[in-house]
């Protein structure tokens, strides 16, 4: 089920990260990528939904964390890493729909740390790098 098809409750459930991934460093994929208008900031950005790689032995194995991509000179840090752990250029899209679409599947490596938000410590990913290829067997 795609993040657009699911309930209220169930997307507030995503988004806060209840899979409970613990800090650490993983291989996963974007398993989704949605454009989005943030009307709080007033900023394009995309959804990333990745999965823990399950053909990688590790911890955390097919657990979902949600990441926001949002273009702002405040968050450009995140976009520029994202890049470059996907070898993505601005030659490649034209809109951030093509943007989104070509960043689904793409293989990554997250770092996963924890904040305190609210009196809770939340997952939340503050890094990316090159992620391990995909086979194609």
């Amino acid at each position: 089920m795609s993040f657009e098809e699911m309930n209220f409750k169930d997307k507030l459930k995503k988004m806060m990260g209840k899979k409970g991934l613990k800090p650490g460093t993983y291989e996963a994929y974007i398993e989704k990528a949605t454009p989005k208008f943030f009307q709080n900031s007033g900023n394009d950005g995309i959804i990333l939904t990745l999965t823990v790689r399950p053909d990688i032995e590790q911890d955390g194995s097919e657990d979902e964390i949600m990441d926001f991509m949002i273009f702002s000179e405040a968050a450009i840090y995140k976009v520029e890493m994202l890049f470059e752990a996907t070898e993505l250029t601005f030659e490649d899209w034209e809109t951030q729909e093509e943007l989104a679409k070509l960043l689904e599947g793409m293989p990554v490596c997250i770092e996963v740390v924890e904040t305190e938000y609210r009196g809770a410590k939340k997952p939340h990913v503050q890094s990316y790098s090159k992620g391990k290829p995909i086979s194609e067997d």
